[in-house]
């Protein structure tokens, strides 16, 4: 119903104001925005899984060419938490699982810090290829397609910025989440 029509009253009943569709519509658009972040994501995964097998690595994942190419950021040797924190990842143990593959396939090294306690990965030769590849055929299949589009620049990096709000707003109601206790009327 819309906000500002009321209730049928009842017989010698005035007319009550029902909830304004206000809160139903926004919930809406937010459902209809989560569903679309959803089918995004999975549509970049499949896109990463098929310009990695173009690449010629199609035996790693999206997760994995995701670790890799933020290992290779900066160009500085990186340990696993700071890879896991880069990527807003809490599940420590699936990404050595994925540091452990990506070292057996020879696209990262480890190396211990000078004292030889701290464990730092770096990329290899291979792995310093292989993101190249990958870099040179996204930009012809996805990068240069968007090109004709009016101030996609601007828009892309106003949207980087949006949904890195909302990572903050999803990942503090994560947070939140863990002590809630709904309000049962």
């Amino acid at each position: 119903m819309d906000s500002d029509k009321e209730a049928p009253g009842t017989a010698g009943k005035p007319a009550r104001r029902q909830r304004g569709r206000r809160r139903d519509t926004h919930t809406a658009v937010t459902e209809n925005f989560e569903w679309a972040v959803i089918r995004m994501a999975e549509a970049f995964d499949r896109s990463t899984k098929g310009l990695l097998a173009a690449a010629g690595h199609g035996d790693i994942s999206p997760q994995e060419e995701r670790i890799l190419n933020m290992i290779r950021l900066h160009d500085r040797p990186k340990p696993a938490a700071i890879v896991a924190r880069l990527l807003n990842r809490d599940d420590l143990p699936n990404l050595q699982y994925s540091l452990r593959k990506l070292e057996r396939s020879g696209l990262v090294e480890k190396t211990a810090d000078e004292r030889g306690k701290k464990v730092n990965y770096t990329v290899t030769e291979a792995g310093r290829a292989l993101t190249e590849q990958f870099a040179r055929i996204r930009r012809e299949l996805i990068v240069d397609q968007l090109e004709p589009l009016e101030g996609i620049e601007d828009r892309l990096r106003r949207g980087a910025r949006v949904l890195s709000l909302l990572t903050g707003l999803y990942d503090e109601a994560g947070r939140i989440s863990a002590t809630y206790a709904p309000n049962t009327r």
